[in-house]
């Protein structure tokens, strides 16, 4: 059961078109072209056989949905409401109640938020790009998501020792690298008002949507039924074990989200996709492991990126780096521990873990960074989230995250509660001894002890 908090939201009305006619009194307009971009090159790269009306429209929902999600800021009591009405060519199919409901409810295990989601007909031609000839896979097995993340190294090159050339990746980040490969990047982007810009929301919960349906338009495109999800078990499951007050659970990789876009994609884009997560019992620092064992491939795992916070926060002398505090680095370099390896500590802004005062861990002067106070509140954050992972003891919500498990795999629900217990023991040995490796002085380790208060 999915519910939003007791309170009522004012409903943001977006009205998303090529031009301003028909827009209603009281709604915001989203100009086609303006707020929502389309990158002919990248558009080209998926559709590379044939001109598909219903998935192009998926496409402009996701991106409608990722606009709504930036341009209004959240409340205290976390909820938001928007009404979204967007062009289709087919909007009888878009507009049919059971799809339609799927798609509310995916929206509503993502966000926490209520959304009400009209479709109108088209009367704009697509601009459609040139047809490309790609290197395609002669025998698609599997779809998957593809990062500069280390999980998406690791579970990629294991997949493709399973598959073959019958892997195709579809690229999330932004760089192109083959472009006669299909699925070459994000195909859309969304560009708000200036005067909205200042006030975004960043919490981007609708991302989660954004990569499942490109997940399932690549699947759709190359006619295979699996899609690999490349996330471990603590960034699949962690983050909807581990909740912090007032704010919505997070399920942007979890098997029970996953489920509810299977059933969308077959009620609404008549396709029938499978999400696989092949590393979800295991940690990350056993994925990596792993990977170094299967593929001798030693230090390409170095240059893959954790970090998810902006490049202006993390460029130091002009080169680009990773927090090294945030709660995705800080996984990171736990796992890295506990799969024996080492990486340059020049790698993060905060550099040393040992230190026994946070100021003192800033690889420059810490009065010279920029943004101070967000490293102090993502750092306590991230140690709270991983220890508080390690002690998890909440008989209700386990027994409720092993019940979605259960059902969205289609597995016994004791089999899984024993799996999830041997996740968060394995996760605990992980962190434990991390911490002893940084010493009893650090201030990480005193945050740990002191579970997360104010310690400096």
């Amino acid at each position: 059961m999915i519910t939003v908090r007791p309170h009522n939201p004012p409903d943001t009305k977006i009205f998303v078109g090529y031009d301003e006619k028909g827009v209603p009194d009281g709604w915001e307009f989203c100009l086609i072209g303006e707020n929502i971009t389309f990158d002919i090159e990248a558009l080209a790269s998926y559709f590379f056989k044939d001109k598909s009306d219903l998935s192009y429209d998926a496409f402009m929902l996701a991106a409608a949905v990722e606009y709504c999600d930036c341009y209004q800021k959240r409340p205290i009591g976390w909820s938001r409401k928007f009404t979204l009405n967007i062009p289709v060519s087919n909007p009888e199919k878009w507009n049919d109640p059971k799809g339609n409901d799927l798609l509310i409810k995916a929206l509503l295990i993502l966000t926490g938020d209520i959304w009400h989601i009209q479709f109108r007909t088209r009367n704009t031609d697509v601009n459609w790009p040139d047809q490309a000839a790609l290197n395609l896979p002669t025998s698609s097995k599997a779809v998957i998501a593809f990062s500069d993340g280390m999980d998406s190294l690791a579970v990629g090159k294991l997949s493709k020792l399973e598959l073959g050339e019958g892997l195709v990746q579809l690229r999330l980040g932004k760089k192109k690298q083959d472009k006669q490969a299909p699925f070459i990047a994000i195909p859309f982007g969304t560009n708000l008002p200036k005067r909205k810009k200042k006030n975004a929301e960043t919490s981007g919960r609708s991302r989660g949507f954004k990569f499942a349906i490109l997940s399932i338009v690549a699947s759709l495109l190359s006619k295979t039924s699996r899609i690999i999800v490349p996330e471990s078990g603590q960034g699949a499951l962690g983050p909807a074990l581990v909740t912090v007050s007032r704010i919505h659970k997070d399920y942007r990789n979890h098997p029970f989200f996953f489920q509810t876009m299977k059933e969308l994609a077959s009620s609404l884009l008549s396709v029938d996709v499978s999400f696989e997560i092949p590393r979800i019992w295991h940690t990350k620092g056993e994925t990596l492991k792993k990977y170094i064992e299967h593929t001798h491939e030693a230090d390409k795992w170095l240059d893959t990126r954790s970090c998810w916070r902006d490049a202006r926060f993390v460029s130091i002398n002009g080169k680009k780096k990773q927090c090294g505090i945030c709660a995705a680095c800080l996984l990171r370099r736990m796992s890295v521990h506990a799969a024996g390896l080492l990486e340059p500590d020049d790698h993060y802004v905060w550099h040393d873990l040992t230190v026994d005062n946070f100021e003192n861990g800033s690889i420059i002067p810490y009065d010279k960074l920029r943004g101070k106070a967000a490293y102090l509140k993502y750092g306590r954050a991230a140690v709270r989230h991983l220890r508080d992972l390690a002690y998890l003891n909440d008989p209700s919500n386990l027994n409720i995250n092993a019940g979605q498990i259960a059902q969205a795999h289609q597995m016994d629900k004791q089999d899984v509660m024993t799996k999830q217990n041997l996740l968060l023991e394995k996760h605990k040995h992980e962190w434990e001894t991390f911490l002893t490796s940084l010493g009893p002085q650090s201030f990480i380790t005193m945050w740990a002890n002191a579970g997360g208060r104010n310690v400096t």
